[in-house]
């Protein structure tokens, strides 16, 4: 969810090409009362629950509908839909308690890919910053290493003006 609302991320079957992308407000729709409330629906036709009006197109024909939230450790990561066309079957209890299964394990699934790409990025971070302190050192050893054979420089000059300079670029 965003403050737009929930956003149709993946859509499949007749109207999928209508709905992907769609915005859905939280406020007053069925994937919104089931986001906000963490509680798996099913109802027999969107007639039942005028908020399913906003998801469903007007080319499809929508009957028997099944909403479960995706359930994560520290928040619902979305919503599940399905729907039939009217006239089809209703989703029966045991269908509800399958999706409902269905949608953990997909919301454990988004949550270690949440960690693992947390952990490359870490190790990323990591890996640049060792490789900025190799960088550090080796710029460091360098300018010491310079400074030094351009003070045996300024002692085989003598006095003048060129020793004078060299010793206070050494010094800066």
């Amino acid at each position: 969810a965003d403050p737009l609302g929930l956003c149709v991320e993946i859509a499949v079957g007749k109207a999928a090409i209508d709905l992907g992308g769609l915005r859905v407000p939280v406020d007053g729709s069925l994937p919104g009362q089931v986001f906000t409330t963490r509680t798996p629906m099913r109802i027999g036709s969107p007639d039942e629950h005028p908020g399913l009006r906003s998801v469903v197109s007007d080319g499809l024909d929508a009957g028997p509908t099944l909403v479960v939230p995706l359930l994560g450790s520290h928040s619902v990561d979305g919503v599940l839909m399905a729907v039939r066309r009217r006239g089809r079957p209703a989703f029966t209890a045991e269908a509800l308690e399958m999706a409902t299964g269905f949608a953990n394990q997909a919301s454990v699934a988004l949550e270690l890919a949440r960690a693992r790409a947390d952990r490359h990025r870490a190790a990323l971070l990591d890996e640049r910053e060792r490789i900025a302190a190799d960088l550090h050192d080796h710029v460091i050893q360098r300018l010491f290493a310079s400074g030094l054979s351009l003070q045996a420089l300024a002692a085989t000059l003598g006095p003048g003006q060129a020793a004078d300079r060299l010793r206070g670029t050494v010094a800066d």
